[in-house]
């Protein structure tokens, strides 16, 4: 299948896997972006690395957002720079899935529009970043519309060969005034292996581009740490237990307050102050069979908890503290291997999602004036989820293979505190509430020749409604207020793409076509009416069709032993039937449509040592605006945002086996410009230091 190998701003991810042979040979996976997959086994086996080791970038990134903000076929939307949101195909939110070790991040109040839950992992706390373009509903999840990320911790394997190391890393970037800091313990025992690491982040008011200089109040702290053990039970049954932890602190949602930015006729907030606390906990315990047929089975069973507390100051004075709380329980199995039908991949995936909710509002000298009954979505709720798969991959022939699947998936909404006003005439009760459908892919991959591949099919997504859809109150967008909306349907997609991938010994070209079809999809319009406050009310229904389609390239070419070149690029389109009023519909742009994107790089190798590289990205400007983005005129300027070019530079010495020094130097020109739909610019021209030190 397409799979698009690309090399991102990576370094100590840079804490790379352990190999348990070689002390020295601690070296990180790559970063792979892949169109397709076939399953769990082709994943390793038929990966086209049209890249190695070396090409991978050489400064740390400092978020998530940062690893993948510069890929085209990614376009990422930053509410702030530690809240971030990858679209994927034109989908993000819960129309994306996030795996982190192979578990669910995404949970029953994942929002539709971009949300902040990716920065409550850390990048430094990683070994491999993955993302699949397209419905990957049969073997990840049925709401794996645009795509799935996964997300692969750290983690050391037991051997003969008994190691004790240690890792320090850190980096400072000069433009967004922030220090990070790592620090990892590896033990290595024959029966068990332990790997332990913590960071902390200090992320201070950051400088934009040239004419937008400093953004005040954009400053933030956050810390996490992490643990992954593996422990070989007996020669075919291992025992592995992950534990990470992740905390932000004061993180600003500028673009709603009077420090937002007012470029190119952007028009800031009226809020003193809004500032959300994120916090994320994640323990799991694995036990992995080797069986004698060669295949592998897995239970994992998993508790996550993510929660967030918002504290919020009107123009008037009024405080309103907002939070909730959701705690995920998980049961997971996979099993794969050969049969006589082919290679299969199967399992099972239980997910129970309690979610509690609260909110209160202050007067000016502090005093309490109301409780309310719940947050912003309901309080005391449940939402469960069930999913079983198979999926098979069958030889047609000698160069010719079926990949085919299905999942049924059900999801169960129990809301109990839903009315968010119990003192006035509306009364909306508790909502119950099941869906269940079947999904499935159908792929076939050719083997053209040697160096050609050829790939096409269809594959299905179905999304229910969570607790965001059903229940949200709350500010939406550019100031709009979200009321619940019961009865909503479920989601339906089907993706038909045709890619190749073409690869030599020294240069390489992979591309796709792709087109889906949108059904039922939830969006939000404006009611007509007002709240106290004088917002717009906005409410949600299933609209009716709609369709995205685009086409991502990539290229890479070796000139030599000493020089590599790299380029990609991606476009895409889209609209759906979208509610402007009660009973109105329009065909509109879908909602922060991506633009035309493109990256080219040169590296240059003098040594094994040293590595140097050069990049420009480039996005175009995105005109096709929803009615909601000419609403959003706090984060979108009017008649769309505008395209940029950015350079960077970047280098890497290997000064000694233990020792790691890197230098990078981003925005060269000191371009002033924004991520579509974000909701501030990215940081002007940028010196950025890093070191790694073993020992």
């Amino acid at each position: 299948m397409l799979e698009f190998l690309l090399l991102l701003p990576l370094l100590g991810a840079g804490q790379d896997s352990i190999s348990s042979d070689d002390p020295q040979n601690l070296r990180l996976e790559p970063i792979v972006i892949r169109a397709r997959q076939a399953d769990a086994r082709q994943e390793s086996r038929d990966r086209l690395r049209l890249f190695d080791r070396h090409d991978r970038s050489t400064v740390a990134p400092g978020t998530l957002g940062d690893l993948l903000d510069q890929v085209p076929g990614i376009h990422l939307q930053k509410t702030a720079r530690g809240q971030f949101s990858p679209y994927l195909r034109g989908m993000t939110g819960f129309r994306t899935l996030v795996l982190v070790d192979g578990i669910r991040l995404n949970n029953a109040i994942y929002r539709s529009g971009p949300n902040q839950y990716l920065g409550l992992v850390d990048p430094l706390a990683l070994t491999s970043t993955e993302v699949v373009f397209g419905p990957g509903s049969v073997l990840h999840g049925s709401d794996a519309a645009g795509g799935t990320v996964l997300l692969e911790g750290h983690s050391v394997e037991p051997s003969s060969h008994e190691q004790d190391q240690s890792i320090v890393t850190h980096r400072f970037a000069s433009a967004e005034d922030s220090s990070i800091s790592r620090v990892d313990q590896i033990m290595i025992r024959e029966k068990t292996a332990i790997r332990f690491g913590a960071s902390y982040k200090d992320h201070g008011d950051y400088v934009a581009g040239r004419g937008e200089g400093l953004q005040s109040g954009s400053g933030y702290r956050e810390w996490s740490g992490d643990l992954s053990l593996t422990h070989e039970i007996h020669d075919d049954l291992d025992l592995v237990i992950g534990i990470q932890s992740h905390r932000q602190l004061d993180v600003p949602r500028t673009h709603s307050t009077i420090y937002g930015s007012q470029w190119n006729g952007l028009v800031h907030g009226s809020d003193l102050k809004r500032d959300i606390d994120g916090e994320r906990e994640l323990i799991y315990s694995r036990f992995i069979w080797r069986h004698d047929d060669g295949a592998q089975s897995q239970w994992t069973l998993s508790s996550q908890r993510i929660s967030e507390q918002e504290d919020r100051i009107r123009a008037s004075g009024l405080r309103k503290v907002q939070g909730l709380s959701d705690e995920t329980l998980g049961i997971t199995y996979r099993w794969t291997g050969e049969s006589p039908w082919g290679e299969i991949s199967s399992g099972l995936e239980i997910y129970r999602d309690r979610v509690d909710s609260y909110r209160s509002e202050y007067a000016l000298d502090g005093s309490l004036l109301t409780v309310a009954p719940r947050g912003a979505v309901a309080d005391d709720s449940r939402y469960d989820r069930f999913g079983i798969y198979l999926q098979d991959t069958i030889a047609l022939d000698p160069v010719t293979s079926l990949v085919i699947g299905g999942r049924w998936a059900s999801a169960e909404v129990d809301a109990t505190v839903v009315d968010p006003d119990l003192s006035d005439s509306e009364v909306i009760g508790p909502i119950e509430d099941r869906w269940s459908a079947v999904v499935g892919t159908a792929h076939a991959v050719h083997q053209y020749s040697d160096e050609m591949q050829l790939h096409g099919g269809l594959s299905q997504a179905f999304r229910a409604p969570n607790l965001s859809d059903l229940t949200r109150f709350d500010i939406a967008a550019g100031g709009e207020t979200e009321i619940p909306t019961p009865g909503l349907e479920p989601e339906h997609f089907l993706t038909a793409e045709f890619g190749f991938d073409y690869s030599q010994e020294e240069w390489g070209i992979e591309g796709v076509l792709w087109h889906s079809w949108l059904d039922s999809l939830v969006v939000r319009y404006p009611t007509g009416d007002l709240d106290p406050e004088g917002n717009e009310i906005v409410t949600k229904e299933n609209a009716g069709a709609g369709r995205a389609s685009g086409f991502d390239l990539r290229m890479k070419s070796i000139f030599s032993s000493h020089w590599r070149g790299q380029f990609s690029c991606s476009w895409i389109t889209g609209e759906v039937e979208t509610p402007v009023a009660p009973g109105v519909e329009q065909v509109q742009p879908l909602s922060r449509l991506a633009p035309a994107m493109a990256r080219i790089a040169l590296s240059y190798l003098p040594s094994d040592d040293v590595t140097l590289e050069a990049a420009i990205t480039a996005a175009s400007k995105q005109t096709r605006l929803s009615s909601r983005d000419l609403a959003d005129i706090q984060r979108i300027p009017h008649g769309g945002t505008p395209g940029y070019a950015v350079v960077a530079l970047q280098g890497r010495w290997q000064v000694t086996s233990s020792t790691r020094l890197y230098l990078g130097l981003t925005n060269l020109a000191d371009v002033d410009y924004r991520l579509h739909g974000s909701g501030s610019n990215e940081a002007g021209v940028s010196m950025e230091t890093g070191m790694e030190i073993r020992f």
